[in-house]
């Protein structure tokens, strides 16, 4: 059976504020991560704001939400690679220990349904 987990990674760069990102993540029994869903990111750099979301959506394709510019992408490392490094590569990075979101996600998915692309909401 897999498992829902929910973790934030800390972000230092240099001069620029602290920052900090989400993530949720399907994982196996043992906890390794299958495929993370959902990324989700508010926060400021000295040159201004970004938010970035990046979700899976129930036709199995991500999107990746950069400010407000959407771009439909095949897999999660696509969607990735498209973030800025600020995100991906940070100077130095903390990571809490993973919440198990299991239930709470089994609910939502219930109660709403699997997202879907914006086009289509």
């Amino acid at each position: 059976m897999t498992k829902r987990f929910m973790w934030s990674r800390k972000l230092y760069n240099g001069y620029e504020p602290d920052n900090e990102i989400f993530f949720s993540a399907e994982c196996d029994d043992e906890g390794y991560i299958l495929e993370i869903y959902d990324v989700r990111f508010v926060g400021a750099f000295n040159d201004g704001a970004m938010t970035l979301q990046i979700y899976k959506c129930a036709d199995g394709r991500f999107v990746h939400i950069l400010d407000d510019k959407v771009t439909m992408c095949d897999s999660y490392d696509e969607a990735w690679s498209k973030t800025p490094s600020f995100l991906t590569t940070p100077d130095h990075f903390e990571e809490t220990n993973p919440q198990d979101v299991t239930e709470a996600y089994n609910q939502w998915v219930a109660e709403n349904g699997l997202p879907q692309p914006p086009s289509q909401q």
